[in-house]
Protein backbone atom coordinates (compact mmCIF):
# COMPACT_ATOMS: atom_id res chain seq x y z
CA UNK A 1 0.00 0.00 0.00
CA UNK A 2 1.76 3.15 -1.19
CA UNK A 3 -0.95 5.74 -0.57
CA UNK A 4 -2.82 7.10 2.43
CA UNK A 5 -6.38 5.76 2.63
CA UNK A 6 -7.64 9.06 4.03
CA UNK A 7 -6.04 11.77 1.90
CA UNK A 8 -4.34 9.84 -0.91
CA UNK A 9 -0.81 11.16 -0.28
CA UNK A 10 1.93 8.72 -1.35
CA UNK A 11 3.96 7.20 1.51
CA UNK A 12 7.74 7.25 1.52
CA UNK A 13 9.58 4.03 2.43
CA UNK A 14 9.82 3.36 6.17
CA UNK A 15 7.17 5.92 7.16
CA UNK A 16 4.49 4.67 9.57
CA UNK A 17 2.20 7.74 9.47
CA UNK A 18 0.99 10.01 6.67
CA UNK A 19 2.99 13.22 6.66
CA UNK A 20 -0.02 15.12 5.30
CA UNK A 21 -2.91 14.08 7.59
CA UNK A 22 -1.32 11.90 10.30
CA UNK A 23 -3.28 8.74 9.46
CA UNK A 24 -1.50 5.50 10.43
CA UNK A 25 -0.18 3.59 7.45
CA UNK A 26 -2.37 0.62 6.61
CA UNK A 27 -5.32 1.83 8.71
CA UNK A 28 -8.52 2.00 6.72
CA UNK A 29 -10.49 5.20 6.94
CA UNK A 30 -13.39 4.67 9.34
CA UNK A 31 -16.79 5.81 8.14
CA UNK A 32 -19.48 6.25 10.77
CA UNK A 33 -22.94 5.08 9.82
CA UNK A 34 -25.90 7.20 10.79
CA UNK A 35 -27.91 5.74 13.67
CA UNK A 36 -31.52 4.67 13.17
CA UNK A 37 -32.78 7.49 15.38
CA UNK A 38 -30.97 10.10 13.34
CA UNK A 39 -32.40 8.71 10.09
CA UNK A 40 -35.92 8.75 11.52
CA UNK A 41 -35.44 12.29 12.83
CA UNK A 42 -34.20 13.59 9.49
CA UNK A 43 -37.06 11.84 7.67
CA UNK A 44 -39.68 13.30 10.02
CA UNK A 45 -38.17 16.76 9.71
CA UNK A 46 -38.22 16.53 5.91
CA UNK A 47 -41.85 15.36 5.92
CA UNK A 48 -42.82 18.20 8.27
CA UNK A 49 -41.15 20.80 6.05
CA UNK A 50 -42.78 19.38 2.90
CA UNK A 51 -46.22 19.29 4.56
CA UNK A 52 -45.82 22.85 5.89
CA UNK A 53 -44.84 24.22 2.49
CA UNK A 54 -47.71 22.35 0.82
CA UNK A 55 -50.28 23.63 3.29
CA UNK A 56 -48.96 27.17 2.98
CA UNK A 57 -49.17 27.08 -0.81
CA UNK A 58 -52.68 25.59 -0.72
CA UNK A 59 -53.87 28.16 1.82
CA UNK A 60 -52.34 31.11 0.02
CA UNK A 61 -54.08 30.18 -3.23
CA UNK A 62 -57.42 29.28 -1.61
CA UNK A 63 -57.69 32.51 0.37
CA UNK A 64 -56.60 34.94 -2.34
CA UNK A 65 -59.13 37.68 -2.87
CA UNK A 66 -59.76 36.67 -6.49
CA UNK A 67 -60.43 33.05 -5.49
CA UNK A 68 -62.88 34.13 -2.79
CA UNK A 69 -64.72 36.43 -5.20
CA UNK A 70 -64.92 33.60 -7.75
CA UNK A 71 -66.46 31.31 -5.13
CA UNK A 72 -69.06 33.94 -4.14
CA UNK A 73 -69.98 34.56 -7.79
CA UNK A 74 -70.36 30.82 -8.36
CA UNK A 75 -72.63 30.52 -5.30
CA UNK A 76 -74.72 33.49 -6.44
CA UNK A 77 -75.11 31.94 -9.88
CA UNK A 78 -76.25 28.67 -8.31
CA UNK A 79 -78.77 30.64 -6.20
CA UNK A 80 -77.91 28.56 -3.14
CA UNK A 81 -78.69 30.63 -0.06
CA UNK A 82 -77.24 28.17 2.45
CA UNK A 83 -73.86 28.12 0.69
CA UNK A 84 -73.91 31.93 0.51
CA UNK A 85 -74.52 32.26 4.25
CA UNK A 86 -71.83 29.71 5.07
CA UNK A 87 -69.32 31.39 2.73
CA UNK A 88 -70.13 34.83 4.16
CA UNK A 89 -69.65 33.57 7.70
CA UNK A 90 -66.25 32.12 6.78
CA UNK A 91 -65.16 35.43 5.21
CA UNK A 92 -66.31 37.41 8.25
CA UNK A 93 -64.53 34.97 10.55
CA UNK A 94 -61.30 35.49 8.56
CA UNK A 95 -61.57 39.26 8.95
CA UNK A 96 -61.99 39.04 12.72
Amino acid sequence: MNGCTKCGTQFEDGVQFCQNCGMKRGSPAVKKNMSGGAKIGITLLALFVIASVGLYLYGSSYYKQAAQVDRVIKILQEKDGEKLVKSSQQMIHQLL
